[in-house]
């Protein structure tokens, strides 16, 4: 008799196991597909705003002031 209640005991600890691990993939694969409808709405909106030319900020001008300065005078003299 205790080996039936064991093995009844052991049979419903296995069945609750496997509810908790099937809800565990479901909610894994629930929050893949938003991770993935999130990305694509990303994606969609860089791709509907126009490309944004690429600029430096003060801190690089002032970096690459000399570098600049050259590069213009060469273009100006071909």
């Amino acid at each position: 008799m205790q080996k039936k209640n064991l093995g009844d005991t052991l049979e419903v600890d296995a069945q609750k196991y496997n509810q908790i691990e099937a809800h565990r993939g479901d909610a894994h694969k629930q929050r893949c597909l938003e991770h993935r409808s999130e990305l694509e709405r990303q994606i969609a909106l860089k791709m509907r705003s126009p490309g944004k030319k690429d600029t430096m900020s003060a801190c690089e001008l002032a970096m690459n002031r000399k570098l600049l300065a050259r590069v213009e005078r060469d273009t100006q003299e071909d």
